[in-house]
């Protein structure tokens, strides 16, 4: 839900979170899945250094 909200703000470069966030299982890796979305729109939003690396 909170990817859905992102997806009119970063465009088309979301479908990279919506298919790693796909990637993972929900059950265990749903934490998993919320760092992996949150690593890409970081990477997407601040272009350049991977500061959060």
């Amino acid at each position: 839900i909170e990817i859905d909200t992102k997806l009119p703000l970063l465009g088309p470069q979301t479908w990279k979170i919506w298919i790693c966030s796909f990637n993972i299982p929900m059950a265990p890796g749903k934490t998993r899945s919320i760092v992996c979305s949150a690593r890409n729109f970081f990477r997407f939003t601040m272009p350049g250094p991977a500061w959060w690396q």
